[in-house]
C-alpha cells in the first residue's frame, strides 16, 4: 500500500496543471499527441503517482479526463483515484469516499488502463 499525500506543494502543482489545461488552445482532440508526453499536463505525486489531466473534447462533449498511474506492478486505489479526481476539479454529489460506489450517478466515467498499464482512467462531462 502507497500513502496518497495532498499537500501545499502537490496541491500548487495540481493547479498548474488545470490552468494549462483549461485554456480552450490546449484542449485534447481525438487524434491529438499523447497528453502524457507534454510536461504541461503532467502532476508528479509523491510516493509514486503520476497523474495526467486534460480537458477533452469527445463526440462535440468537453470532459475533465485524468489519468492515474502508479510505478510498479498494481493500480492506484480507488480511493486515491477519487481523492486525486477531486483536486482536479471533478465534482461529486458526496464526500465521503464512498463516492466511488455512485460515480456513475455524477457522471463520471472509469477504466482501467490498457493491458501492461498501471493506471486508471476517470472522466466527467463538464
Amino acid at each position: 500500500m502507497r500513502a496518497l499525500i495532498i499537500g501545499p506543494d502537490e496541491k500548487a502543482a495540481i493547479r498548474k496543471v488545470v490552468a494549462y489545461a483549461m485554456e480552450p488552445d490546449h484542449f485534447f482532440r481525438d487524434g491529438g499527441s499523447p497528453p502524457g508526453s507534454d510536461p504541461n499536463f503532467v502532476a508528479h505525486i509523491p510516493d509514486g503517482f503520476r497523474c495526467v489531466f486534460t480537458f477533452t473534447r469527445h463526440q462535440g462533449k468537453l470532459f475533465r479526463h485524468l489519468t492515474v498511474s502508479v510505478n510498479g506492478p498494481l493500480l492506484p486505489s480507488p480511493e486515491a483515484g477519487v481523492m486525486l479526481a477531486k483536486e482536479f476539479g471533478f465534482t461529486a454529489s458526496d464526500d465521503s469516499l464512498d463516492v466511488v460506489l455512485r460515480m456513475q450517478n455524477d457522471g463520471w466515467l472509469a477504466s482501467p488502463g490498457h493491458e501492461g498499464e498501471h493506471c486508471v482512467m476517470l472522466a466527467q462531462p463538464v
